[in-house]
């Protein structure tokens, strides 16, 4: 059983030996040999496992497989290691086939691509070529690199191992994600890029392990052999078989045929597999047995009896003795059908395959014979009249040497022959055989005896041939005589014979008259009356005074017949079917006549009529004929008419209705909504006695109609201030007193639907509004902005009309409450600033009411100067107005200067904004000004050093180091001339006498530095001051140092300097 789970990966690398090609077994060894201490410095990977995002594992078509071109990460091998993650020693692999190894598989990551990370990976195991289930899918690598570089095999699942099957993985997909690891799930996604797929997959490398199997020839003694060898490189395999006493006795091929042992008996066979220099070997046994032969011993035919008899044993050699057996047959049966010998046989043939347990066969046919019957005899019948007694049967056979046996209607066995009891009709079923006496035949066949009892039957139809008057009867004025005819017909299932009528109105006291048969039938005159057939009789009969006063004729005749010796006979009837009596009307004039008439009662005096107000009925009853009318009915079916009563007219208070007479009777009956909808009442009334016909008289009483139609209409909400739906309830009702229909309700104004679909009140269905109905409809308006701007109340108006009466309306009012507001706001950027810069403004203006607002102004003065600003954006409808749910918005700047920041007073800019429908409103927004100011003096001097009088020349620079103008600068010098303040030279460039942020003021001094200053050695530091009305005093020095050096010097001149006679020489000596 695979055990595939989600485990942590072990890399490691690839070992050499029998898992790669080409490779000797000897450097397993030498791996084994050295192995252990490259071991401790196996590299060992982690994967951090994820869940899988997607339903997995993907179904893959077969058909239509992921296309997978690149191949940037793939799987190349694939091995089976043990539970420590180390490749199994093909030396030390002590299993026998079958058993259960515990282990791993690892695989290799190979591939063009470094670039992969959170690797979804699924693939099917096939052992033997049988894929096992389910589909295995895992999450590897999450967060991490794809080690497909590094040469390392990574463990993918545990995995039982059976020693010696093949392990292959099929099926094999795999996707990743580039870039990065992200969160580290693996996409279970099918893809036809980034990701690979190959159908065919890996073959698992395992240990080589010699196997075969063999099938044996049922027909001689030669085998073939398949090679089942697993493990190492299946292409490196080189095979040595010896087969001990065949021929050939040895083979280097992978699967040999055909090797021939000769005779039965047991060999040694050996397989020697040798792949990548590691050699296995297998060693089997096989059992070869002699052709299975087949003998019967023993066979037994059937018998006569109803049990089959007959058997058959059989005697097995051969094979391997495991026989099984399989038997068959096409016309016997008692089959057992996988028993070696067989029992309870009936006649047939029957096959036997025997098989061993080498799956060899033989089989033979085996015949079983049954004794011939007997002749069989004919079919008989026997037919009886219902109620004819009881009946016994009897057969007679061919012959005395045969006797008869009776079987009921299932086929069993009678003692003797059946009696048949006729008290009902039925049909009875019975068989009989013949059987030899001498028992040398077998019981014949059954032949069928069929038993038929059923009803005889005649039937006597009497009628009268005379044409009766249009009254339905026979003037004896005109008609003195009653001709008969008197139709007899068979209607059972068997001929009759010895027919006979008989009549008492021609027979005595009567006039004795005899009956002549008018019709045979079929023509036969044979005076055998067959089934179906019809016999026809006529006579005729004198009309008495008695049956006129009757006012008919009434008698029946009697008829019978034989069939089957027995007796039948009926009582004539109008049809076959009866024995009605035959009745001849004798004309009579009874003749009953009715008047009907009606009155409506306005009870309530209204003019029109309503329900439960009456009609009041009255019916006159005479004897319009001849005859006294007896049992005289009145009747009318008006639903809801009062009982007819009896008011006055019999004279006789005899309930005899005598000639000339007139009954009079009265009811009453109350409106209902249905008679006063359809405008009348109409209805018939009935008269009728026991002697005349009925006689029928109508009356219609008309109805005053008063059809009125009302119609109400509501709304929800009565009142709005924004856009919303309103919602209608239209009622109709039923103000007159007939039913209305044909109404419809239309509302254009609503949603278009015009008629209004009704949603309730029909309570009966019928379509017609009915007095006690209420019929509603909803319909709905969605009032928008435009309505809201516009203010006008929505008076919204439905109207009903229908088939009786004149249109009606009604309307409904929503008020409009207008609330218009409009909202100004603004921002500033900067809010707060130092130095001269742009204030950037935001002018929003939003509408706060319920209208949409027209002529939107907005203006911002202290800006740029256009006035009224642009809107910018916001008219999202560009109808230019304000809706409601729009923001309109305006840019402006203002450029802050010098001054501005001077003045050091917040900057506050209002804008304003106007509408048609609105009052102004503004907004500002402020910018704080933060003053810093600060003034600085700096000063030179040249020369900075002297060693003789000189003059020293300052030059003394001032500048605004601030943030604001300064004024009343003032620098002294108290050093220099004098001069105090000192006067500017140049810098201020605008000539405003303030010290700007820009300028730099320059002033000019001198000190005359003279013998003394160099006498006392001292440098000369100057310190020049600056103060403003802003700022506090600066002051900046300047030095010069005095350069000393003690020397004297003598010179010495004389006038004249040449002489040439005695002169004063006059000395000049200075020092």
């Amino acid at each position: 059983m695979d055990t595939l789970s989600n485990c942590q990966f072990k890399a490691r690398p690839h070992k050499s030996g029998f898992f790669e090609k080409g490779k000797a077994y000897q450097s397993v060894k030498r791996f084994l040999a050295t192995g252990l201490m490259f071991l401790l410095f196996f590299v060992t990977g982690q994967t951090v496992y994820s869940q899988i995002v997607g339903t997995y594992p993907i179904n893959i078509d077969p058909n239509s497989p992921p296309g997978c071109p690149q191949n940037n990460v793939t799987i190349s091998d694939v091995e089976f290691r043990d539970t420590d993650g180390n490749i199994l020693d093909p030396y030390n692999v002590n299993y026998n086939i079958g058993d259960n190894v515990e282990g791993e598989i690892w695989v290799k990551f190979g591939g063009s691509s470094s670039n992969a990370y959170n690797l979804y990976l699924q693939y099917d195991v096939v052992v033997n070529d049988v894929p096992q289930v389910p589909t295995n899918a895992l999450c590897l690598f999450s967060g991490q690199n794809v080690p497909n570089q590094t040469g390392l095999f990574y463990k993918i699942s545990d995995f039982n191992w059976t020693y010696g099957d093949k392990i292959e993985i099929k099926n094999i997909y795999m996707t990743w994600t580039t870039g990065n690891a992200g969160d580290g799930s693996c996409s279970a996604i099918l893809r036809n890029s980034q990701c690979y797929y190959t159908q065919p997959g890996l073959l698992v490398r395992t240990p080589l392990v010699a196997n075969f199997d063999f099938v044996t020839n049922c027909d001689d003694f030669t085998v073939d052999f398949i090679d089942l060898t697993t493990g190492g490189d299946p292409a490196d395999y080189t095979y040595t078989w010896t087969f001990t006493n065949g021929n050939p006795a040895t083979s280097s091929v992978s699967d040999p045929q055909n090797i021939d042992f000769t005779q039965a008996g047991s060999y040694s066979v050996t397989l020697e597999v040798e792949s990548e220099g590691i050699t296995k070997s297998l060693e089997k046994t096989v059992v070869l047995n002699e052709s299975i032969e087949i003998v019967v011993s023993n066979k037994v035919d059937d018998d006569c009896t109803d049990s089959n008899t007959g058997s058959i044993d059989i005697t097995v050699s051969g094979g391997d003795g495991n026989y099984t057996f399989q038997w068959s047959t096409l016309d016997g049966s008692g089959l057992v059908t996988d028993a070696e010998d067989q029992t309870g046989l009936s006649a047939g043939t029957y096959t036997v395959l025997v098989t061993d347990g080498e799956t060899c066969s033989e089989t033979i046919d085996v015949l079983i014979i049954k004794p011939d019957p007997s002749p069989m005899p004919s079919p008989a019948s026997f037919d009886y009249c219902v109620d004819s007694g009881d009946q016994l049967l009897s057969v007679v056979p061919i012959s005395s040497d045969y006797e008869i046996t009776w079987y009921d209607e299932n086929m069993l066995p009678l003692a003797v022959a059946p009696t048949i009891s006729t008290a009902t009709a039925d049909t009875y079923t019975y068989y009989i055989t013949q059987t030899r006496i001498d028992g040398t035949e077998c019981e014949s066949g059954m032949a069928q005896v069929t038993v038929n009892v059923a009803q005889c039957s005649i039937a006597l139809v009497k009628e009268y041939t005379n044409v009766l008057s249009p009254d339905n009867c026979l003037d004896p004025t005109t008609n003195p005589t009653i001709n008969y005819s008197f139709t007899v017909t068979n209607n059972g299932t068997y001929d009759l014979s010895n027919i006979q009528i008989t009549d008492p109105l021609f027979e005595a006291p009567n006039p004795i008259v005899s009956l002549t048969r008018t019709d045979d039938g079929d023509g036969d005159v044979n005076d055998i009356l067959s089934v179906g057939e019809t016999w026809v009789y006529e006579a005729s009969y004198a009309i008495t005074a008695t049956d006129i006063q009757n006012g008919q004729v009434e008698n029946q005749a009697t008829v019978s017949g034989v069939a089957n010796g027995h007796t039948v006979e009926d009582l004539s009837g109008s049809a076959t079917d009866n024995d009605n009596p035959t009745i001849v009307p004798i004309c009579q004039d009874p003749v009953i006549e009715i008047i009907k008439t009606g009155v409506f009662n306005d009870e309530n005096n209204d003019t029109y009529a309503n329900v439960g107000e009456t009609i009041t009925y009255t019916f006159e009853v005479s004897n319009g004929g001849d005859v006294s009318l007896t049992t005289i009915t009145v009747t009318d079916p008006l639903p809801g008419l009062s009982s007819i009563d009896y008011v006055s007219g019999d004279t006789g208070d005899d309930d005899i209705l005598e000639v000339g007479e007139t009954w009079i009777y009265t009811a009453t009956y109350a409106v209902t909504q249905d008679d006063i909808n359809t405008g009348q009442v109409d209805n018939t009334a009935t008269a009728d006695s026991d002697e005349s016909e009925i006689d029928t008289d109508s009356e219609t009483v008309n109805l005053p109609q008063n059809p009125v139609l009302n119609i109400t209409k509501t709304v929800d909400p009565t009142s709005i201030s924004a856009p919303a739906t309103l919602n209608y309830t239209i009622t109709v009702t039923n103000e007159g007193n007939v039913s209305l229909t044909g109404v419809v309700v239309t509302d254009p104004f609503t949603d278009g639907v015009t008629p209004l679909v009704l949603d309730n009140g029909d309570t009966d269905n019928d379509g017609e509004l009915d007095l006690d109905e209420t019929w509603v409809y909803y319909a709905s308006y969605d009032a928008d902005q435009d309505d809201i701007d516009a203010g006008d109340d929505i008076v919204n108006t439905a109207f009903v009309n229908s088939n009786e009466t004149e249109q009606d309306e009604a309307s409904a009012t929503t008020t409009i409450t207008q609330s218009a507001a409009i909202d100004i706001t603004k921002t500033v950027d900067p809010t707060s600033i130092s130095a001269p810069a742009t204030l950037n403004y935001t002018i929003t203006v939003t509408n706060e009411g319920n209208v949409s607002l027209t002529g939107v102004v907005v203006t911002d003065p202290f800006t740029d100067g256009v006035t009224p600003l642009v809107l910018d954006n916001g008219d999202t409808d560009n109808d230019g107005e304000l809706d409601l749910d729009e923001t309109w918005v305006y840019y402006a700047s203002y450029d802050a200067d010098q001054d501005d920041i001077d003045a050091g007073d917040d900057i506050v800019n209002t804008a304003f904004v106007n509408s048609n429908e609105t009052e102004q409103d503004e907004a500002s927004a402020t910018t704080t000004i933060t003053q810093s100011a600060a003034i600085d003096i700096t000063k030179t001097v040249d020369p900075t050093s002297i060693s003789a009088p000189a003059t020293l020349n300052y030059t003394i620079t001032v500048t605004n180091e601030g943030n604001v103008s300064l004024t009343g600068v003032v620098v002294t010098d108290p050093f220099t001339d004098g001069v105090t303040p000192l006067v500017l030279d140049n810098g201020d460039t605008d000539n405003d006498g303030e010290l700007d942020l820009d300028e730099t003021w320059v002033y000019y001094a001198s000190y005359d530095a003279d013998q003394d200053d160099i006498d006392a050695g001292d440098d000369i530091v100057n310190t020049a001051f600056v103060n403003s009305n802003e700022t506090e005093q600066d002051e900046a020095s300047a030095t010069t140092t005095i350069t000393q050096s003690a020397a004297i010097d003598i010179t010495k001149t004389v006038d004249p300097t040449s002489i040439s006679a005695p002169a004063t020489l006059n000395y000049t000596i200075t020092v």
